[in-house]
């Protein structure tokens, strides 16, 4: 995150990146006990132990909702938005106010001037995951897949 952020060359103490994870927290409305886990000496990670909601989603439904939302800012800021779907899944059962939530946590992050950013879901044997990416950093959402 330091290197995404700030750059290879910061040179302060991490205790700044500390500070930020904190605000994240506090405005994510986070209890202690947060899914946001602190990794002494690693980093974080943000992790989820609840029962996906019998809710199914409709993806493209999903994202379209997601790309209205933030298309004046992109418009704004002259930005090149990229939307790429797996093809093998069309809806998945997941509780869709948490992803919103991350996904509004962390796209401050992308809205950049004349940046680009892409958005990609793909899926695997264990999970399926959704990517946000811009030339200069990378997230991944991971969602376990229950066999039923």
């Amino acid at each position: 995150l330091i290197d995404a952020v700030w750059g290879a060359k910061f040179a302060y103490d991490t205790g700044t990146l500390d500070v930020h994870i904190h605000s994240i927290r506090r405005k994510l409305h986070l209890p202690a006990n947060s899914p946001i886990r602190t990794l002494r000496g690693v980093g974080y990670c943000y992790e989820l132990d609840i029962a996906p909601s019998n809710e199914r989603c409709d993806l493209r439904a999903f994202f379209n909702g997601v790309l209205v939302a933030y298309t004046p800012q992109w418009k704004a800021l002259k930005m090149k938005v990229y939307l790429r779907l797996d093809p093998f899944v069309t809806e998945i059962t997941m509780d869709t106010d948490i992803l919103r939530k991350m996904i509004d946590a962390v796209m401050p992050l992308y809205l950049i001037e004349d940046g680009q950013l892409t958005m990609v879901t793909s899926l695997s044997v264990s999970a399926f995951t959704i990517t946000l990416a811009s030339p200069k950093q990378e997230l991944k959402f991971s969602i376990p897949i229950q066999n039923a």
